[in-house]
């Protein structure tokens, strides 16, 4: 159910961690993790802001960095023999240790078919749960999933919780 994925770790993607682990790069706040369900708090910065809920349609550009966040994804799938035929949303993610773990609401990102791919910018820990299936983080650490089966995580216990998370749809062959 979840797939772990090679990083291969290049200077492009080390460049992106350095960006968005600096103290320069810009969050927003938002009061929970899960839309129209009170949760977590986290801090967020979006890339490309989801399809749905607009009048066009289609996804959003939010970000001077989308494209290069979106082209170090893309080496790191592509590494994994993994095509994409479009992204429906990237964000990167921070959550803060609450003390004790707490846990997210179970939820999918999108209505349609997708994936979900998780890029781990922070060794803080805080697993991933999709469906029946426990991913416990490491720093570097990359997953890929089935985004129709329902994932949520677990709140980091020691230092901020920092992903890129990405809706894609992957290309057939």
């Amino acid at each position: 159910m979840i797939n772990k994925l090679k990083n291969p770790k290049t200077k492009f993607y080390q460049e992106i961690k350095q960006i968005i682990l600096s103290g320069d790069f810009t969050w927003n706040y938002y009061p929970s993790t899960t839309l129209g369900k009170d949760n977590i708090s986290f801090l967020a910065h979006s890339f490309l802001g989801r399809p749905e809920g607009t009048i066009t349609k289609f996804p959003m550009v939010n970000s001077n960095y989308t494209e290069f966040v979106c082209q170090g994804l893309l080496e790191i799938l592509s590494f994994n023999e993994i095509e994409v035929s479009t992204f429906f949303r990237v964000n990167a993610n921070s959550v803060s240790p609450k003390g004790a773990p707490e846990y997210t609401f179970p939820h999918v990102d999108h209505t349609y078919q997708h994936s979900n791919i998780l890029v781990y910018l922070t060794n803080s820990g805080g697993k991933t749960i999709v469906g029946d299936s426990e991913y416990d983080p490491k720093e570097d650490d990359v997953i890929m999933f089935d985004g129709n089966i329902e994932h949520y995580m677990q709140t980091p216990l020691t230092e901020r919780r920092v992903v890129i998370v990405a809706t894609f749809l992957q290309h057939n062959k």
